[in-house]
């Protein structure tokens, strides 16, 4: 009952987290654990293995990602100043910058790679001006993670009353070519939205992600680079 009721005040504060409490910040840091999101640490571990240098993370929240990362080569940046509060009280010696992500305050070229969680999904068309941003301040390397429109996806996003694009490959794959961009890499997980995890034994569906994420995928982890002309 209790992860019922968690849920239930969660879902009055899914959007609009600009301008969150402490207290709002506190509930939405509370539902980043389980399954699902130790899954994502660990795909995104392995994935930034091999991207070595400065790193900006936009949209990163209260910074559940910030331990992936050498003090010195890691920026976070939000537009919510309770979320980057509460990541400065967690990793002190990290820096944070409070800024848009579609209008990145950084000088071209800057960073070695940017990098978003939970992000590009929230957004229609207007994230390609994400995307552009991020090629201008980084090198051209860019790594983050979508959702995907499936039937079994939209109805649980219906049913849960959250919002969701689930921009697809093929979208995603025209707005990189189209600014210089192309993706050389995807991973596919996760038959559900994460949040219901949370309610469901992992045991049972862990066994399930490994079968039918397969076929009717809802996560896609990507990597990006610049052309080679």
């Amino acid at each position: 009952m209790s992860k019922i009721n968690h849920w239930l005040r969660y879902r009055k504060i899914l959007h609009g987290h600009r301008n969150w409490s402490s207290k709002e910040v506190m509930l939405w840091e509370a539902s980043r654990i389980g399954y699902v999101m130790g899954i994502e640490k660990q795909i995104f571990r392995e994935l930034l293995g091999e991207l070595k240098g400065l790193t900006l993370e936009v949209a990163c929240g209260t910074s559940r990602f910030s331990d992936l990362f050498n003090e010195e080569k890691y920026v976070g940046l939000d537009f919510s100043g309770a979320m980057l509060k509460l990541a400065k009280k967690k990793y002190p010696n990290q820096q944070y910058v409070k800024a848009d992500a579609f209008h990145l305050p950084f000088r071209r070229g800057v960073f070695k790679v940017v990098f978003a969680s939970r992000f590009v999904h929230h957004y229609d068309s207007i994230i390609k001006q994400f995307f552009s941003e991020a090629k201008r301040v980084s090198i051209g390397v860019l790594l983050f993670d979508i959702s995907r429109r499936n039937s079994l996806f939209q109805l649980a996003i219906k049913l849960s009353g959250m919002k969701g694009f689930g921009r697809n490959l093929s979208v995603v794959s025209s707005e990189m070519d189209g600014l210089g961009l192309e993706v050389s890499m995807y991973a596919r997980f996760f038959f559900l939205p994460s949040m219901l995890y949370c309610f469901l034994p992992s045991r049972v569906f862990e066994a399930l992600d490994r079968i039918i994420s397969r076929f009717l995928p809802s996560r896609c982890f990507m990597i990006t680079r610049k052309v080679q002309r």
